[in-house]
């Protein structure tokens, strides 16, 4: 019984964590949408400031969640030929869950 109770924690505290990286990615997504930033591109056109308080919200969090956030948000500016970069880069890694969800991305 232990060990189900230990595994249903787990999960709970999994399922929050994935709660809040959503929330995350939505928020920065449509701040970028309403800075008109729609994809890789636009974001490198940002101001040093801009950047800056992106990057200070990212920071407040461990760095496990600022590293899914960053490659959701990316995920999600890229165009194909940049999902096909990350796709690259990602198998060099041998980070083959995110390999999957790209290749996910890609055959949408």
């Amino acid at each position: 019984m232990c060990y189900l109770k230990n595994l249903f924690a787990f999960w709970k505290k999994d399922s929050k964590e994935n709660l809040e990286i959503d929330k995350d990615v939505k928020n920065l997504l449509d701040f970028f949408h309403d800075n008109d930033v729609h994809n890789i591109t636009d974001y490198h056109d940002l101001s040093d400031l801009e950047k800056s308080f992106i990057k200070s919200i990212l920071r407040s969090k461990n760095k496990k969640h600022q590293i899914e956030v960053e490659f959701r948000v990316e995920l999600e500016l890229a165009n194909r030929h940049q999902l096909y970069r990350m796709l690259k880069m990602y198998e060099e890694e041998e980070d083959y869950e995110k390999c999957s969800i790209i290749k996910n991305k890609l055959d949408n």
